[in-house]
């Protein structure tokens, strides 16, 4: 039964596949069970496998045939994903929609001449992302509430503590320009200087000073602002010894952290994660969803594309490889 609507739904794909390749031999670049892929989007994986060699097991030293069956590989995914979509009989919603208009005419205005040349116009952009937010709608029905195999809240909770922080940070820093403007380290009395400061500092906030307060001090200034700070572990923005101390501290204590290179000192106040109303966590969840699942459910779309039969015509695709 599964068999018979797989099938069936690859027909429906390759009718409309069919449809938008204009009919035409010297305009279909394969055929993957039944669905005819174009040119152009054949050219846009092409492109992506040349782009992101590594990713897909690739270096210098590979052959063109190699790079042509990583792109098959890619659009036969492609398919996976569109097959899927339609057997599910959802369609996208009038924002996703727009999101998809919106991001495809944000890379057309950047990257559009470069598609122009090598053959890719924007219709063909919009139908990549547009199979990209089908992808991400069968992801989150999948593993997010009420979805099939929903990932439990208190996972996502769990994960957001142990790779995200949240806080105010004071930075200070053991150097300083020297004459032509470039930064050298401070003498010994120097930062003796700066450590006082910062103690000075954090012994105003144990007293009762909130850190807004303690940096129009720090700055000269009045009415600063210490934005929150969101980190994700592993970002280049902090060390990693950074997010480990600041990972130890509790919420609401002031603590001064200083990097084991001496070149930075921090005054940091770790604020209490809300899970049910704050920002920091619901603009984050899809993240920790997608770092705890999304590896599975792409596995998976792989695993249904190795199944498809994949049709190569040599003559169109080793023609368009000449010619990107």
């Amino acid at each position: 039964m599964l068999l018979k609507k797989i099938t069936a739904c690859l027909l429906l794909v390759a009718l409309l596949f069919c449809c938008s390749a204009c009919g035409a031999q010297g305009d279909v670049a394969l055929d993957i069970s039944g669905a005819q892929v174009g040119t152009q989007v054949y050219l846009y994986y092409y492109d992506e496998v040349q782009a992101k060699a590594a990713e897909y097991g690739l270096s210098k030293d590979s052959t063109p045939t190699e790079y042509s069956e990583a792109a098959a590989r890619l659009c036969a995914q492609y398919v996976a994903v569109n097959s899927r979509f339609l057997e599910s009989g959802e369609s996208l919603s009038a924002l996703e929609k727009a999101n998809v208009s919106a991001e495809a005419n944000s890379l057309w205005r950047i990257y559009g001449k470069y598609y122009s040349q090598i053959g890719i116009n924007k219709q063909t952009l919009t139908r990549i992302q547009t199979a990209k937010a089908y992808r991400d709608r069968l992801f989150f029905g999948l593993y997010d509430t009420g979805g099939t195999r929903a990932v439990k809240e208190a996972t996502l909770q769990k994960y957001f503590t142990e790779n995200y922080l949240v806080f105010q940070v004071i930075n200070g820093y053991f150097t300083k320009p020297d004459e032509s403007g470039v930064d050298v380290p401070m003498t010994e009395e120097e930062i003796e200087k700066v450590r006082n400061h910062f103690g000075t500092m954090l012994l105003r906030m144990q007293n009762g000073d909130t850190i807004e307060e303690v940096n129009d001090d720090h700055l000269e200034t009045k009415y600063s602002s210490v934005a929150v700070t969101i980190l994700k572990k592993g970002s280049l923005t902090y060390s990693e010894d950074f997010f480990k101390a600041v990972s130890k501290m509790k919420p609401g204590v002031p603590k001064i952290v200083q990097s084991e290179q001496d070149q930075y000192i921090f005054l940091v106040l770790k604020q209490a994660v809300d899970f049910k109303t704050g920002e920091a966590y619901l603009t984050n969840r899809s993240s920790c969803l997608r770092a705890l699942k999304e590896a599975e459910f792409l596995e998976e779309i792989q695993r249904e594309a190795e199944t498809y039969k994949i049709t190569k015509y040599d003559k169109v695709t080793e023609k368009l490889q000449k010619e990107l």
